[in-house]
């Protein structure tokens, strides 16, 4: 499944996924794409629609297999960051993969870094996909901006327990009005 805009699931059929990625195809049969990371739990079947059209480079989750929030995290943030300073696909996978391995937030890490797969599985996979970007030797993160407040804001929840369908009919009322007002009991956020 896919998000809807909103954080709720649009579920694709993967035989409609691969007829609309053939008819997206300038040849009818290879995507365009050089690379798609499909992040969902069970993906692998979406995944292999990719790789059926021709899209060289797919990572997914095993079709039998969840990924937890902060395995998903750390995989993506240490591959986007080795794509990103020049590594070939491999190379960044293994660093993903490594990631999810050694982060604090992943109790189970290495049972969850063996959900991620790179598709197809007989590709060297050694190509560069930001191929022009500027090498870089070292990064440093730029320092963060003076703050005009007299504290420190507290951090924003990640979750919130408990208040999913409230949470995403606020969300979507956003979305589609103008004006939302947000009520409750005083003393409750």
């Amino acid at each position: 499944s896919m998000e809807d805009g909103r954080g709720g699931a649009h579920f694709v059929q993967v035989d409609r996924l691969r007829r609309l990625l053939q008819a997206g195809s300038a040849s009818g049969g290879t995507a365009s794409l050089s690379f798609v990371f499909v992040s969902a739990c069970f993906s692998e079947a979406a995944a292999q629609a990719f790789v059926e059209v021709g899209v060289p480079h797919v990572i997914a989750v095993r079709r039998n297999s969840r990924v937890s929030d902060p395995a998903a995290h750390a995989f993506t943030r240490a591959f986007y960051l080795a794509l990103a300073v020049g590594e070939k696909v491999r190379a960044a996978f293994d660093i993903g993969k490594q990631a999810v391995v050694n982060a604090p937030s992943v109790p189970a890490g290495e049972r969850e870094a063996a959900t991620f797969l790179l598709l197809p599985p007989d590709a060297p996979h050694d190509e560069a996909i930001l191929p022009n970007l500027t090498h870089v030797d070292r990064w440093e993160p730029p320092a963060p901006p003076r703050s005009t407040l007299a504290g420190p804001l507290p951090t924003a929840p990640e979750a919130f327990l408990g208040r999913n369908v409230e949470t995403y009919r606020a969300v979507s009322a956003v979305l589609d009005r103008r004006l939302v007002s947000v009520v409750g009991p005083r003393g409750i956020g």
